[in-house]
């Protein structure tokens, strides 16, 4: 049986960020993929021709995708460990609506903090829910707020309506 949300692969909302800034990315830049599941974005920037690509996800297994590191756990427990801008893109697609709502600031900081050039965040819209889901009262707008409040990024892309952020690091 095919998982609902795998049924068209990759973020699109990935794809079209990598097209709108390919000049600005190189195949050796840091991926860290927060929440990578099912490898689905890893395995596209594999095909792409990207080589530093790592994962973070609470499953076991990198589905025998070849990256250079893959860390199980979760976004709350591990991304504190992690050295200020040591990658230069993360992407957290379809993560943060299942954090608790009082760890979302926390969460935010350290995803922006771990940044050293993008960071690319994509939520669920809560009409997306059901009894099967096992998303928080999470804000998108709070999400939001936390990014536009740091001194360092700039917002490149936002859409509300669609929950999508992409976040720059000034002076790059």
């Amino acid at each position: 049986m095919a998982v609902p949300h795998l049924i068209k692969g990759y973020s699109k909302y990935l794809l079209e960020f990598l097209a709108d800034y390919a000049d600005e990315l190189s195949f050796e830049d840091y991926f860290l993929d927060v929440g990578c599941g099912h490898m689905r974005n890893l395995k596209l920037l594999i095909e792409i021709g990207f080589e530093n690509l790592y994962g973070l996800d609470r499953e076991l297994t990198t589905h025998g995708i070849p990256i250079k590191g893959f860390i199980h756990g979760t976004l709350e427990d591990n991304l504190p460990f992690f050295r200020d801008r040591t990658f230069d893109v993360v992407v957290c697609n379809f993560v943060l609506m299942f954090v608790d709502p009082l760890d979302i600031e926390d969460s935010v900081n350290h995803l922006a903090r771990i940044t050293g050039k993008f960071l690319v965040i994509e939520t669920n819209k809560k009409t997306h829910k059901n009894e099967k889901t096992f998303f928080k009262d999470y804000d998108f707008r709070q999400i939001l707020t936390l990014i536009e409040s740091m001194d360092d990024f700039v917002i490149l892309h936002k859409s509300i309506a669609h929950e999508k952020i992409i976040a720059k690091r000034e002076g790059l």
